[in-house]
C-alpha cells in the first residue's frame, strides 16, 4: 500500500511537470505566433505602402503626359486664334481705309 502511495505521488508530481511544461510550451507558442504575426504585418503593411507608392508614381505620370497633351491643344488652338486674328487685322484695315477714302468723297 505504501508502494501505490509513492506511484500515485509519483504519478502526481510527474503530472504537475507534465502540466508545468505543456504551459510553458503554450506560452512559447503563443509569444512565436505574436512575433509572427507581427511580421507578417510589418511585410504586409510595406508592400501596401510600396503598391501606394507605386501607384501614386504612375497616376502622376498619367497627370503629367493628359497635362502636355492639354498644353500641346491649348498651343495649337491659340495659334490657330491668333492666324485668324492677323488676317482679320488685313481685312479690318482695308475696311476702314474703304470707310476713310468713301467718306472724304473718293470714290
Amino acid at each position: 500500500m505504501v508502494e501505490a502511495i509513492k506511484k500515485i505521488k509519483q504519478a502526481e508530481e510527474e503530472g504537475k511537470r507534465i502540466i508545468e511544461e505543456a504551459k510553458l510550451r503554450a506560452k512559447e507558442i503563443v509569444q512565436e505566433a505574436e512575433y509572427l504575426g507581427e511580421k507578417t504585418y510589418d511585410k504586409l503593411l510595406e508592400a501596401k505602402r510600396d503598391e501606394g507608392e507605386a501607384i501614386k508614381e504612375w497616376k502622376r505620370k498619367e497627370g503629367n503626359t493628359a497635362a502636355r497633351l492639354i498644353l500641346q491643344n491649348g498651343k495649337k488652338q491659340t495659334e490657330k486664334i491668333k492666324e485668324t486674328a492677323e488676317k482679320n487685322v488685313s481685312i479690318t484695315i482695308d475696311y476702314i481705309i474703304e470707310r476713310i477714302v468713301m467718306k472724304n468723297g473718293h470714290r
